[in-house]
């Protein structure tokens, strides 16, 4: 789910926005991705368990990290991400 819709909304907005590799990791009842920039992170962590899939968006202001988290909403959460991205590309 969360691979066709990056790939969808890649394909079709021409996103021009220099991405790093994207990390992988998965354990028994979950599996994430994290996106890490030099100013920010963004993960996405999508769990069998308690059937909720969030993301997370991890900047520095100041001296602080700033933390946002929210569930996971498909081509939304993509279009805000990307948003993101290339707004700091």
């Amino acid at each position: 789910m969360f691979c066709d819709d990056l790939s969808d909304y890649l394909t079709h907005n021409n996103v021009t926005a220099g991405l790093p590799p994207m990390h992988f990791e998965e354990d028994e009842d979950s599996v994430y991705f994290e996106w890490i920039f030099d100013k920010f992170r963004f993960g996405f962590q999508f769990s069998d368990k308690d059937g909720k899939s969030e993301w997370f968006l991890v900047s520095m202001v100041g001296d602080k990290p700033d933390r946002i988290r929210s569930l996971y909403k498909r081509r939304a959460t993509i279009g805000y991400v990307m948003a993101y991205v290339e707004g700091y590309a």
